[in-house]
């Protein structure tokens, strides 16, 4: 039982066609030293069993696990679910075929939110390529350089390189008080607008240099891994 006053996080997972990756991302969820409050697994139009995969997790595992199911939208679409359903007061966005980096990802994080009262918790990203096994920060480093605590954008000029949703803690109050969510006309590239966003209207926000996330490459089925001639228009929709 969660204590009065103690935030409670709420972890969204949204999922397109990823069975076979969800397990590992559940399991680094339910094993941490900071137990979550719930999570929530938005199916965003899947035919690949997902339904049924979450369902028997769900049993065996005994966890607080809600299922939502949409026709295909969007991760846009399906995080905004995600949060118009949360209960929890803290947020954790994670991709379905990405996983937490350490046990105590959460318990980090958590801890910092709350000696910072800091709307907006960052922490360490680590690109894995399941294809070769390598390990590298990327762009990601220009913003872990020094740890940061309750600070304003104004003083985080390096947050430009931090456009991503899942490698935070965010206040639900303040997504709700600003009314921050993802575009969803927004098919590639939503993260941007929505941390843009979010680093610009956040009171505090701190900054853990430590890798608590781990972002998978080398799926060639991804999304992102495909680089069109569309780019340019996602790109352009989501500054305007």
């Amino acid at each position: 039982m969660q204590l009065l006053g103690v935030p409670l996080i709420s972890v969204i997972i949204p999922t397109y066609n990823r069975r076979q990756f969800l397990q590992k991302a559940l399991d680094s969820v339910f094993h941490q030293t900071e137990p979550c409050h719930e999570v929530l697994v938005i199916d965003d139009g899947s035919t690949d069993g997902t339904e049924e995969f979450v369902r028997e997790y769900s049993v065996k595992s005994r966890q607080p696990l809600r299922y939502f199911y949409q026709e295909n939208k969007g991760a846009a679409s399906a995080r905004n679910l995600g949060i118009n359903n949360a209960s929890g007061t803290i947020l954790c966005f994670l991709d379905s075929d990405d996983y937490l980096a350490r046990k105590d990802a959460l318990e980090i994080l958590l801890r910092t939110a709350q000696l910072d009262d800091a709307d907006e918790v960052i922490g360490g990203i680590v690109k894995w390529h399941e294809d070769t096994g390598e390990r590298y920060p990327d762009w990601h480093r220009n913003y872990l350089e020094r740890e940061v605590h309750g600070k304003s954008l104004a003083d985080l000029p390096q947050l430009k390189a931090n456009v991503i949703a899942p490698n935070k803690l965010i206040r639900k109050a303040m997504l709700d008080a600003k009314n921050i969510r993802f575009r969803p006309e927004l098919r590639k590239h939503e993260d941007n607008p929505f941390s843009c966003k979010a680093h610009i209207l956040a009171r505090r926000i701190s900054i853990i240099p430590v890798t608590t996330y781990i972002y998978r490459q080398g799926r060639n089925e991804s999304i992102m891994a495909n680089d069109t001639r569309q780019d340019a228009a996602f790109r352009c929709m989501y500054c305007a």
